[in-house]
């Protein structure tokens, strides 16, 4: 039982570091959408604020 517990841990570790591996890979692309995406909703949400003000 014992044994098949550590392969469990080491095997999710494994695949930890290879998933972290290509997160850090992808990190790259993900903040630049991020960083656009967030950048649009501010523009959005100024647009829509200033409409708001509007008497």
């Amino acid at each position: 039982m014992r044994f098949w517990f550590v392969l469990l841990a080491l095997l999710g570790k494994e695949t930890y570091a290879y998933y972290y591996e290509r997160n850090a890979l992808n990190a790259t692309a993900a903040n630049k959408v991020c960083a656009l995406s967030t950048y649009l909703k501010g523009i959005a949400h100024r647009v829509n604020s200033e409409s708001a003000v509007v008497p």
